[in-house]
């Protein structure tokens, strides 16, 4: 599904999901364009939005035919969108189009929560019956306390351990002991393997793509890397997947050796080859 933000796409407002082959809309209103958008791709990817009728043309037409669009971009909150929203419903009313929509409701709501859930508060509800079920169960209990008490006896992982990023940045400590963490599983051949072909994958875009690095955060890089020099060697991983292998200064001799030997190499065929042929052309007959 091709997706037009118009630079919108973290503000919200007024949405509409069109078929290009047929001309039906969806208009829906959000407050982030780009996660609804995300959330709209994936239900319908996985058959499981809740417009049975959306749902039906998806499968019918297939992604490339829906575009999500940005209609209006609304300040304020979710009633200010709702009323945006209903004014664009009005105008398919009053052009007597409503069959060209794949909205059920000719009234927009206001409540809050997601656009999957027609009863929000019942979701919640049935959610956290559900939980209290699974807690009821003693060998749960059991199995969950086990794990926390194992995690949480770590030495040193109170002080130290991952803080959620709506609390705020990891401190001093969390970061050295991530870093530690981080540096133990790269020793590992096999998870080297295994990042590399995730990050040299086809389509795969690394997590600061398209992000711009606060200034500190350059300087440091820059700090780090100075006086070095990276060298960049192709290696085989399985599957006849090609991977890079980085490294700096400490393997640049070794580098540089391998391309002395090849060079050499080279050189003795071509010798071989201008031996042959010379003998070739000296024998009987052999010069034309």
């Amino acid at each position: 599904m091709r997706k037009k933000y118009y630079g919108h796409g973290n503000r919200g407002g007024v949405y509409k999901i069109a078929n290009i082959i047929d001309g039906k809309v969806y208009i829906g209103s959000a407050k982030t364009f780009n996660t609804r958008a995300s959330n709209h791709v994936c239900a319908l990817r996985k058959q499981k939005h809740p417009n049975k009728h959306l749902q039906a043309s998806f499968d019918k037409y297939g992604e490339e035919a829906f575009v999500f669009e940005v209609v209006e971009v609304v300040s304020g909150g979710k009633l200010d969108r709702t009323a945006r929203e209903q004014y664009y419903l009005d105008k398919e009313l009053k052009k007597n189009n409503w069959q060209m929509t794949y909205n059920f409701l000719k009234k927009a709501t206001s409540k809050e929560g997601s656009c999957f859930s027609f009863t929000p508060e019942e979701t919640r509800k049935k959610l956290s019956k559900a939980h209290k079920r699974v807690w009821s169960n003693p060998e749960h209990r059991k199995k969950m306390s086990k794990i926390r008490k194992a995690v949480w006896g770590q030495p040193g992982y109170k002080e130290t351990r991952p803080v959620p990023s709506f609390r705020g940045p990891h401190s001093e400590q969390a970061k050295r002991r991530l870093s530690k963490l981080a540096k133990e599983r790269f020793k590992d051949p096999e998870y080297r393997k295994n990042a590399l072909r995730t990050a040299f994958k086809p389509g795969h875009k690394p997590a600061t793509t398209g992000k711009k690095l606060p200034e500190e955060t350059k300087r440091k890089i820059s700090m780090a890397l100075k006086g070095k020099r990276v060298v960049i060697r192709p290696f085989i991983v399985e599957n006849d997947i090609i991977a890079y292998k980085f490294s700096y200064q400490a393997q640049a001799a070794e580098f540089k050796t391998g391309m002395e030997t090849l060079q050499a190499e080279g050189r003795k065929i071509a010798d071989e080859i201008q031996r042959v042929v010379m003998e070739k052309l000296q024998q009987p007959g052999g010069a034309h």
